[in-house]
């Protein structure tokens, strides 16, 4: 019913489901102006994405398992946040002490990806720049949620000298919008 309803309001956004027994398990879909656009879904030491994630996620949600939120965000920026959501590793643990911030983010620009660089430093403190065919279209941190223009929330969190930098990206292609009608 939350689907359609999302759907048919042309929600643009992120639904999250976490397992009440097992904050492990996990689901997020997708939204871009009312269609699904991605669906993932973590349980018990298995990952789907697409048609399979959104068919397991409809299935533990009509069992009364976990606990449902809908993040509204601007339309442009669902691509970068499903670049988050079903990631393909570019980098991995860079140390942010031999790494020139902007350098990596002329770098990814150059490279259109559309995903996220991801800053973790002190107490497992994160900080995102969210990206969008290589362009940064904003950060924000664990510590300061609110969305920044620009990288400059994760290029300060590159200061501490323990830091560490993952860049993550989209898969390739674009998805194809999951209809409500194939889900069982």
């Amino acid at each position: 019913m939350l689907l359609r309803t999302l759907n048919q309001d042309g929600f643009s956004g992120y639904v999250s489901i976490t397992g009440e027994k097992d904050a492990h398990n996990v689901g997020h879909i997708l939204f871009r102006e009312g269609s699904i656009i991605q669906a993932q879904q973590r349980a018990g030491g298995s990952y789907r994405r697409h048609k399979a994630a959104l068919q397991e996620i409809v299935r533990g949600v009509a069992a009364g398992e976990g606990l449902i939120d809908a993040i509204e965000i601007p339309a442009d920026l669902v691509d970068s946040v499903g670049g988050l959501v079903v990631a393909n590793t570019i980098f991995l643990q860079l140390p942010s002490r031999i790494v020139d911030f902007d350098a990596l983010v002329e770098f990814v620009e150059e490279k259109s990806l559309t995903g996220g660089i991801l800053v973790t430093s002190g107490q497992d403190q994160v900080s995102v720049v969210l990206l969008t065919e290589g362009r940064a279209k904003g950060s924000y941190s664990s510590v300061n949620p609110d969305l920044t223009e620009g990288p400059g929330v994760a290029a300060a969190a590159c200061a501490e000298r323990d830091a560490r930098i993952d860049v993550v990206a989209a898969p390739a292609g674009p998805a194809p919008v999951i209809e409500l009608a194939e889900i069982g």
